[in-house]
């Protein structure tokens, strides 16, 4: 495998694509080249799509696909390709390296030496501009008919290339085969993408989301939040920051904040927790200037104003009796430290949107290009991805959706904290049954435009700096978000 990485790319566009190559029958870019690497023992491959139905023609659009259209009958048992006659080229675009799909591509590559697969990485390191010249080069590849076959997805303005039907609509796939079913995978994960009409663009080979825990030297003193907590299963950002305020209001103890996390991060949280207030991606309409989102910023500076943020003041993490109510933390260490006997955390949730819908991040999905040559084998290639083999691999650092995958990924998490903190306590068990029923939670994808948060957290940055005030953000905010929408 060859990872391709591409130089800093401006304005010559055209010239620059011409000069990589365009996508041939084989789907391989000009220059690629395949080289071997070890990623462990490989055995056997899932296989690709019930009687290759699926596989498209170039020029469909996703979720107007006529191959796709006519879809395989529901819950065949899937047949393993034939390794000699599982042949072409596959590319995948990546804005960073993905140590993950590198290990995955060896290996399918082992099982079948006469497919290539080549990963095309666009930036070696994360530079201010990165994404933005990343997305204009992806977007003349996609205008062109030359994107790759799949896109790791980073950064991409997912919601916008779904309209344009830049993704393969891969529900037909995945009712086509017996073998992804409940049994073998968390199902609530792999389609949590689905939309009204039944559609999958998206497809995550692993869980990652924000979990809250809060410190147990405050709950000690507050049994009634205590009790409160413990008939959660998941909570909202909001709803966890009442808790958390009030655990610190109602202390006598030194140095207690609400949350490690600065007032911006804190903003940044907050609206992503109640976006659908001010925001109809799908609609393209944006509500900021009513009132409710400077009402927001206020609320937010007045708990720095308070002291609710550990800002400026410097602590000796060593010397200085501390506290932060809440601990914000993905859910691999977060659980962990919940069931340990010194954790300094207890009663850690997944964190909800407002209407409690748990979402897994879209940063461990990948999606097919609708147009790509080689349907058939991308689907293959990410059928490996999603298989116990794949997810087993020690390079995975999500929950994945392969049942078998998930069991030894959080048994490798178990022992890499226990070796850590060999007197917390924590039983395997408890820690696997934990991350399971958060695991179970999850009901949709999170899909937000990378580019429209970053609309909106410069302008949170100019008003926490005193640059402006809050109706001046929330006008600004309002005006850059017609004119994304217009741009559409």
């Amino acid at each position: 495998m060859k990872m391709i990485r591409w130089k800093k790319w401006l304005a010559a566009v055209c010239t620059v694509v011409i000069g990589v190559g365009c996508l041939t029958g084989c789907g391989g870019a000009a220059d690629s080249s395949i080289a071997n690497g070890n990623a462990g023992n490989g055995s056997s491959a899932d296989g690709s799509i019930a009687n290759g139905s699926a596989a498209g023609t170039s020029g469909s659009t996703a979720g107007n696909n006529s191959e796709n259209s006519a879809e395989p009958s529901s819950g065949e048992r899937h047949t393993a390709p034939d390794p000699s006659k599982m042949r072409g080229e596959l590319t995948i675009s990546c804005l960073y390296q993905n140590e993950f799909l590198e290990r995955a591509a060896t290996q399918f590559m082992k099982k079948y030496p006469n497919v290539k697969v080549d990963i095309h990485v666009y930036a070696e390191e994360d530079r201010e501009d990165a994404v933005e010249n990343y997305l204009t080069y992806l977007n003349t590849r996609i205008m062109t008919g030359e994107a790759e076959d799949i896109f790791d997805n980073a950064f991409l303005p997912v919601e916008k290339y779904k309209a344009m039907g830049v993704f393969e609509n891969l529900a037909p796939y995945i009712a086509a085969d017996g073998d992804i079913n409940e049994e073998n995978y968390f199902m609530n994960v792999l389609e949590a993408d689905k939309d009204e009409k039944g559609a999958i663009y998206l497809l995550p080979y692993g869980a990652r989301f924000k979990t809250v825990g809060f410190s147990d030297a405050l709950l000690k003193e507050c049994k009634e939040k205590d009790r409160e907590l413990k008939k959660l299963e998941k909570i909202s950002f909001p709803k966890a920051m009442d808790v958390a305020r009030g655990l610190a209001d109602e202390t006598e103890r030194p140095r207690t904040f609400l949350t490690q996390e600065s007032e911006i991060a804190y903003m940044d949280n907050l609206v992503d927790s109640v976006l659908e207030r001010f925001l109809d991606v799908a609609g393209k309409r944006a509500d900021f200037t009513s009132g409710d989102y400077a009402a927001l910023l206020e609320s937010v500076k007045g708990l720095a104003d308070h002291r609710y943020f550990q800002g400026d003041e410097e602590i000796n993490f060593y010397e200085d009796e501390y506290y932060f109510a809440s601990t914000l933390d993905f859910e691999i260490q977060n659980a962990f430290y919940n069931l340990a006997r010194d954790g300094g955390v207890r009663r850690c949730l997944p964190l909800s949107n407002e209407a409690g819908v748990l979402s897994t991040s879209v940063n461990n999905c990948l999606m097919m290009n609708s147009r790509g040559k080689q349907k058939e084998l991308a689907w293959e290639f990410l059928r490996y991805v999603l298989s116990a083999e794949a997810e087993s691999l020690p390079s995975v650092w999500a929950l994945p959706v392969n049942r078998q995958g998930f069991k030894n990924a959080v048994s490798r998490y178990y022992k890499f904290y226990s070796k850590g903190n060999p007197d917390a306590g924590v039983k395997e068990k408890d820690y696997y049954d934990l991350l399971k029923k958060w695991m179970d939670q999850v009901g949709d994808c999170h899909t937000m435009d990378y580019t429209i948060t970053m609309l909106m957290d410069g302008e949170n940055r100019e008003f926490f700096a005193g640059k402006q005030s809050a109706e001046e953000t929330a006008e600004k905010i309002q005006k850059k978000m017609e004119q994304y929408f217009d741009e559409q």
